[in-house]
């Protein structure tokens, strides 16, 4: 039985070989396809958190692994779920774990969601505070992410035992500080402005002297970002909690879950089919067509990849094309904390081999490109100003991160409740180096400065608000 077989109804009853009740699974929270998934299931009485753990080869090994580190945990005295039963699933190679629902409860990425922007170094501190509480017991947690941090009223829970490791009665500074690091890694850059403050909230915790210097922990946490980036965009290419992916030799596909209802499947058999006549669509080029639809209650926008003659399909037929370059692209700026549509689908349809026809569809978002903003006489000096200063903002981000859009045209910035999002991402990208990148920075910037030269009032506010370009 597969990962899809196994929560193919809306409820799936298991018996364990050690327990005469039976488990009923509600909802699947989890999944990592054919080694472990976690529901949300009754048993008894009892609302519990069932792991699942599948892999044929090591299941024994993750299943003992995810007990240790919570007896670790709670070893310690730190707060992590009751674990109710550990044993084997009856009839099927698996063996399982069931955790006490611990309600109400919310986990800490919910609560930063939530937080307003005044609140969340308030959470950070909290997550710091447990760290401390770690480390002095000589407990490194590796999956940091805020997921796996749990709020009851007041107090904190730590989550998943599978990556737990206890070396010693108290963490030492080197590993201290890369676990830490790691923590702050999982918020996007904005917020490294929390750094030093955080850090030196931690050395007060640990009740050490003189620790590294603020400029050389942030470079951790950068290094720890930038892993995390690299694991994600893989991640978005495979099956996973977040994506269902598909590959055949027809079609090769990758959607967003929370997008894949029956609805969305049926219109994936054929998009073509939803594209409009000539005069309402958004863009209608040799190289692309773009056009919105409506898929159940969802709004997108679906761009198709044309094919442009015999010797583009065949070179298209061995490269991934640049829908895949839009998707991982929208992927790396929500990473980052940057402003995009949200990516939805990836599809590639091979059906003809030599001519594939490659779709990226993304939601529709409500708003005008920046050129008609900053057109609209409406706008005051101050207004315009403000705009301009959060667009520079964002391609200060950009910079930061040595990624380059390709096409700066104003009308690929979208002006979205007050708020500026880049679309067309198909010539962005990230750099190695900022030798590199300079040439394609000075590109873009003398690009979007282009569309302002017959507005002479905007082009002088973005020259006072972008910043120099660094040589």
């Amino acid at each position: 039985m597969n990962d899809r077989e196994l929560f193919s109804k809306k409820q799936r009853r298991l018996m364990l070989t050690d327990s005469p009740i039976e488990l009923v699974c509600q909802k699947r929270v989890r999944l990592l396809p054919g080694k472990r998934q976690v529901f949300y299931a009754q048993w008894g009485e009892q609302m519990v958190f069932a792991k699942v753990f599948q892999d044929p080869k090591r299941a024994k090994k993750h299943w003992q692994r995810e007990l240790d580190g919570l007896k670790a945990l709670h070893a310690a005295d730190i707060l992590a779920p009751e674990v109710l039963h550990a044993g084997e699933v009856e009839g099927e190679p698996w063996l399982i774990i069931l955790l006490a629902e611990i309600a109400p409860a919310k986990s800490m990425a919910e609560v930063w969601r939530q937080a307003p922007d005044d609140e969340r170094l308030h959470i950070m501190e909290q997550l710091v505070d447990l760290i401390v509480v770690h480390h002095q017991s000589g407990v490194q947690q590796y999956d940091l992410h805020l997921d796996n941090f749990l709020l009851h009223e007041t107090e904190l829970y730590t989550l998943d035992g599978a990556d737990i490791k206890v070396d010693a009665d108290v963490l030492a500074e080197e590993p201290s500080l890369d676990n830490l690091a790691l923590l702050l890694a999982q918020n996007t850059p904005v917020y490294d402005r929390f750094s030093e403050g955080l850090l030196e909230r931690y050395r007060l915790g640990r009740e050490w002297g003189v620790t590294e210097e603020s400029t050389l922990f942030l470079k951790r946490v950068q290094k720890w970002r930038e892993r995390r980036k690299a694991n994600y965009l893989k991640k978005t290419l495979r099956e996973c909690s977040a994506f269902a992916c598909y590959k055949s030799a027809d079609y090769q596909l990758v959607v967003d879950r929370d997008f894949y209802s029956e609805t969305m499947k049926a219109f994936l058999r054929d998009p073509d089919s939803s594209c409009p006549e000539p005069e309402t669509l958004l863009k209608d080029g040799n190289t692309c067509t773009v056009w919105r639809v409506a898929v159940g209650c969802h709004e997108l926008v679906v761009k198709r990849y044309n094919v442009k003659s015999f010797i583009h399909g065949m070179k298209l037929s061995v490269r991934k094309g640049r829908s895949h370059t839009s998707w991982q692209n929208a992927h790396r700026l929500l990473f980052y904390g940057i402003a995009t549509p949200h990516p939805v689908v990836l599809y590639r349809n091979t059906r003809n081999h030599l001519r594939p026809t490659t779709y990226f569809i993304a939601s529709h978002v409500s708003g005008v490109d920046a050129r008609e903003w900053f057109t609209d006489a409406s706008h005051s000096v101050e207004q315009l100003t403000a705009m301009a200063e959060k667009m520079a903002g964002v391609m200060s981000q950009l910079e930061s991160l040595r990624i380059s859009h390709g096409d700066l045209k104003a009308t690929n910035i979208l002006i979205v409740d007050g708020e500026p999002q880049l679309i067309d991402l198909d010539s962005m990208k990230q750099h190695r180096s900022y030798r590199s990148f300079l040439p394609a920075l000075k590109n873009d910037r003398d690009r979007f400065m282009q569309n302002w030269a017959k507005m002479p009032q905007v082009e002088a506010i973005f020259a006072r608000v972008l910043p120099p370009i660094a040589t």
